[in-house]
């Protein structure tokens, strides 16, 4: 078959290596100038900044079969250092690798919250299966209430201000009084093992998949229109000329307002509903260089919100991975609430470097004494944001999608934005194409 793949970010260049490995002619056109979607990163003055996604967790299975499948698993770099968790300026460290002994060991909550996270616990056994990386609308019947209602009736007020809202601001960039219940379950799911990095940066995996394969950049898709005989995508290339091409099937790997935009005659209604309502954070990521590594003795750093209102989450790079940092140097990397990156969005960089370095220092000093540059990535469409319904109405748009379609759909409108879900999602694309293969 000759296929067209639309997206090279992760999950489309998954999909394209899988298609092309199968024996099919593939062609991947992509918007940006650049491989990796959001595994994006940027190498510069001898550091190597992820922009987008910082950590994988270990139980991210459909990208450790990804690695294993390409003869990569070298790239894989396990982290085993330790998550802090913010109260009253001081961290309680929590290794990455142990998150649910660490939460009944740490000093960070009281017994009464650690009892109560039991029910926590129940509620995602009962509910584990519809936690999916490929169709979180299986988890419709869980969509009823936030998790700030849910820890208000369920659990102490320690348990949302110290634990689960830090924790929920870190994964989606979103306050826990909108984000669904569902949500929280889902990434608490993912906490098992030892997280990973990838050597080299995080879109080292994107750009060793799309060695061998064919990518547009600069190729801006306009339409794609499935006909009887095939599948008919109109584009703008990296030129500036209008172009019609012709493929027997299509992977769509874009964000949901892509979707809407390039897909939009051939969806339901329901599922138009669905990818209109859909949110995304914008994320301001803010990248600090230090001259000498910080001496915070952790990985990560989940702040509250009593601590600082639209500061959500630290990566401290140099501890992550190989390579982040030249020999002795540091780099954190700030990511904040999506309110902080809507005020901020169109500011200029001295402005967003100077609020974000007030915030940080607060936790790493460093970023004040020894200062060498910053990097800034604007997010526009960074992570999905659910609230209560979202996962009801989800569950109708994954019902109305046909697996025998030319066209077929992979993003993080099925379940929540991550690596995994975009490879994952990409399998089931892949797998529905191959099934209609002529033999």
């Amino acid at each position: 078959m000759k296929v067209a793949v639309i997206g090279a970010g992760i999950g489309g260049i998954s999909a394209a290596y899988r298609l092309n490995k199968a024996g099919h002619e593939v062609v991947v056109y992509e918007r940006s100038d650049f491989i990796g979607g959001r595994t994006k990163s940027v190498s510069r003055n001898g550091f190597t900044i992820d922009v987008g996604a910082g950590l994988l967790p270990g139980a991210y299975v459909d990208v450790k079969e990804l690695l294993a499948e390409a003869g990569l698993n070298h790239l894989k770099e396990e982290v085993t250092g330790n998550c802090a968790f913010m109260r009253d300026g001081k961290a309680h460290l929590i290794g990455l690798g142990s998150m649910y002994t660490g939460m009944l060991r740490t000093r960070l909550v009281g017994w009464r919250t650690k009892l109560g996270m039991l029910k926590l616990m129940k509620l995602m056994g009962k509910h584990g299966a519809g936690l999916s990386y490929t169709n979180m609308g299986q988890s419709a019947d869980l969509d009823t209430e936030t998790v700030a209602e849910f820890c208000q009736r369920e659990l102490p007020a320690e348990a949302l201000d110290f634990l689960l809202g830090p924790f929920v601001r870190t994964m989606f960039l979103h306050p826990p009084e909108q984000a669904s219940i569902a949500e929280l379950l889902w990434s608490m799911k993912n906490l098992v093992g030892d997280p990973f990095s990838l050597n080299g940066g995080m879109n080292s995996l994107a750009l060793a998949l799309a060695e061998d394969l064919d990518v547009r950049l600069g190729a801006e898709v306009k339409t794609v229109v499935e006909r009887e005989s095939g599948v008919e995508i109109s584009l703008v290339d990296d030129a500036g000329n209008e172009q019609t091409v012709q493929a027997d099937c299509c992977v769509m790997a874009t964000d949901a307002h892509a979707l809407l935009g390039l897909y939009h005659h051939a969806l339901t209604d329901r599922q138009k509903s669905y990818l209109k309502n859909l949110s995304y954070s914008v994320d301001l990521v803010v990248s600090f260089a230090l001259s000498r590594a910080p001496a915070i003795d952790t990985t990560l750093v989940l702040v509250p919100e009593s601590m600082d209102a639209e500061l959500a989450a630290l990566v401290i790079d140099n501890r992550k991975g190989s390579g982040r940092a030249p020999e002795g140097k540091g780099m954190v990397t700030s990511h904040f609430v999506s309110a902080w990156g809507e005020r901020l969005h169109n500011s200029p960089d001295d402005d967003v470097v100077a609020e974000a370095k007030r915030s940080v220092e607060k936790i790493v000093p460093e970023v004040g004494t020894s200062f060498e540059f910053a990097n800034i990535e604007r997010w526009p469409r960074a992570a999905t944001m659910s609230e209560v319904g979202t996962y009801r109405q989800l569950a109708g748009f994954m019902a109305d999608i046909d697996p025998r379609s030319r066209v077929q759909l992979c993003g993080d409108y099925m379940s929540l934005s991550s690596v995994n879900v975009a490879v994952a999602t990409a399998k089931v694309a892949v797998q529905n194409l191959l099934d209609r293969a002529p033999s």
